[in-house]
């Protein structure tokens, strides 16, 4: 089976949507990136940098799109002055596979 090492409101959160999206089977294995989990030796056996990896016309790139949009909301910007861009997010969070996601990880959007 297909791990997933993800931290959460990181950018693996939109390769995290993709999977759902997908419907494919996966193990989600949350990674303490605070307290430095991604720098100890287990997880340097696994990724030797140290690093997180991996009808609407959606692509892959949405997820993206949707994980810094997130982003802005966690540092407190005016997200929601960019109307574009929020209507894009609401559209996002339509998708049963987005909604699982910002659900499991605790995402405030």
């Amino acid at each position: 089976m297909l791990g997933l090492y993800y931290a959460p409101g990181a950018c693996s959160m939109a390769a995290h949507i993709v999977l759902e999206e997908a419907g494919e089977k996966y193990e989600p294995i949350k990674v303490d990136l605070a307290g430095g989990e991604q720098r100890t030796e287990k997880y340097l056996k696994i990724n030797p940098q140290g690093r997180e990896w991996l009808g609407d016309k959606y692509s892959v790139l949405d997820p993206y799109g949707f994980v810094f949009y997130t982003w802005g909301v966690r540092r407190e910007l005016p997200m929601g002055e960019l109307k574009n861009y929020t209507a894009f997010k609401d559209r996002m969070m339509k998708r049963e596979a987005v909604q699982r996601v910002a659900a499991d990880e605790k995402v405030k959007v």
